[in-house]
């Protein structure tokens, strides 16, 4: 696990306190690690970091992915619908064919 850089003051305690004595004595659980790719870059993430400092990047993941879901509920809906077009018509269909055969005189030779 990697530190914070020793400089670096706590903003929950309001900077009286470092972050690398709180992470090292196990009093801080904000120090996190994350596994996973940058929204923004495409760049591959390794690396711990106070919580607050990964709140940016996590908003901007979740958007992407509420927009993906968005498209793809979107797409599902399209295709649902085409379907349920191509249904009402066969059965319509059928029903008018059924109709106009009923309809007509038998007629005997």
């Amino acid at each position: 696990m990697s530190l914070p850089d020793p400089k670096v003051g706590c903003h929950k305690t309001g900077f009286t306190k470092k972050c690398r004595k709180l992470v090292s004595d196990g009093i801080c659980d904000r120090w996190m690690h994350i596994i996973g790719m940058n929204p923004n870059t495409g760049v591959q993430v390794d690396q711990y970091r106070c919580i607050d400092d990964w709140v940016p990047l996590l908003l901007i993941e979740n958007s992407k992915l509420q927009r993906e879901t968005g498209a793809a509920v979107e797409s599902f809906r399209n295709l649902m619908v085409k379907q349920n077009e191509e249904a009402y018509k066969q059965i319509t269909d059928a029903g008018n064919d059924y109709n106009i055969h009923r309809a007509l005189p038998v007629r005997s030779p």
